[in-house]
């Protein structure tokens, strides 16, 4: 699936560069993007058992890996845009992506992938599950993943203003000169990752001093911490904008605002990923996968609708108006938080104990027994 989804993005970037063929060109794009993030997600998870520490290291550094090329991206596909066009952005984007697949296929023949999984074994019976029994027996399971990606909605709807409002934003709002020399709008978007790059390795560190001290959030603490530094950075912008009237704001004003939420975007997005292929039952964890980023689908149609009221709200009243909704999550988030990772703990010790009667029970009538108990 991800080598199959890798073909049909970088076709679709190709054909993006035909005007005719535009729509075709996007339909291509979201096909193969379905193809490809949730399971190459899950190919990372898959390096670890369940619990390893290193698995939300390794999320970051595959996040880094991301923004790596969503840092050259704008600058690249920016400049080739403005100097020739925009077929020849959109066709270094189909190269770019033509390069990741020849990585992706050597790693596969010098075997660095992870092993498919054949489907997953009831702990029950010891029988094969089909996909809507996998679902029935872990539907607690699933109910509370479906339930923290719903949560996430606000992060992303109030996150992705980055690149619609805040863009639009910069372009009249912010003194982007440098010397003689004026940034191009679409270099504001590369100082995203870059921030993400240089502020991995902090986080990490904060992490590891405060698993060491046995003081480490819990994900979904993580992802509350998240939303209030996205709440602090639209407090932020209530407090330096430049109302409509020509007053424009230092770029490194703008650069602050974007660290704060990028802190926020590392307490969430990479823990986000990791706590899904933590928790999610073997065999439904590239479907829950799905679902993560369905909720980044909702998170940006709703980035969409908030921003209809950037041209009907003064600047300071639409970033309190941010500031409020990330602000809300955070405090659901943090309340119901806690409430499933104690449902998904006790989830997860009961399927242990279930496996390890049936493991000494080959007849599975223990094993029945567990799985009632676990029901209950």
């Amino acid at each position: 699936m991800v080598l199959l989804g890798a073909v049909v993005m970088a076709a679709g970037h190709f054909t993006l560069g035909f005007r005719d063929a535009f729509f075709v060109g996007l339909l291509l794009i979201i096909v193969g993007n379905g193809c490809f993030k949730p399971n190459i997600s899950v190919q990372i998870g898959r390096l670890y058992v369940d619990e390893d520490p290193r698995k939300t290291t390794a999320f970051f550094i595959f996040y880094c890996g991301i923004n790596l090329g969503a840092f050259f991206a704008p600058l690249v596909c920016g400049a080739l845009r403005s100097a020739v066009g925009y077929a020849a952005g959109f066709a270094a984007a189909g190269v770019g992506m033509g390069v990741g697949l020849l990585i992706y296929v050597a790693g596969w023949a010098l075997r660095l992938l992870p092993p498919d999984r054949e489907r997953e074994k009831s702990k029950v019976t010891g029988h094969s599950l089909s996909f809507f029994g996998q679902v029935k027996v872990h539907r607690w399971e699933v109910l509370c993943l479906i339930t923290v990606c719903a949560m996430t909605v606000p992060f992303w709807g109030t996150y992705e203003q980055s690149g619609n409002t805040i863009a639009l934003y910069s372009e009249t709002m912010v003194d982007r000169q440098v010397g003689t020399w004026e940034m191009p709008t679409e270099f504001v978007q590369a100082i995203n990752p870059f921030l993400i790059l240089a502020m991995t390795p902090a986080v990490n560190a904060i992490w590891a001093f405060e698993r060491r001290k046995g003081m480490e959030p819990t994900p979904t603490g993580k992802m509350a911490i998240g939303l209030v530094f996205v709440a602090l950075s639209y407090t932020y912008m209530t407090l330096i904008t430049g109302e409509e009237g020509g007053h424009t704001i230092p770029i490194v004003f703008l650069i602050f605002q974007s660290a704060l939420i990028t802190w926020g975007e590392l307490y969430l997005s990479p823990v986000g990923l990791a706590f899904v292929s933590d928790y999610s039952p073997p065999s439904l964890t590239s479907l829950m996968m799905g679902c993560w980023l369905l909720s980044s689908f909702a998170g940006n149609y709703l980035a969409g609708w908030i921003g209809t009221f950037y041209g009907r709200m003064s600047h300071r009243a639409f970033f309190t108006m941010l500031a409020l909704v990330a602000a809300a999550a955070a405090a659901v988030m943090y309340v119901v938080g806690m409430r499933v990772m104690r449902r998904l703990e006790r989830s997860r010790e009961a399927f242990a104990n279930a496996g390890e009667v049936l493991a000494g029970d080959p007849a599975g009538v223990g094993g029945e027994a567990a799985g009632r108990q676990h029901a209950a």
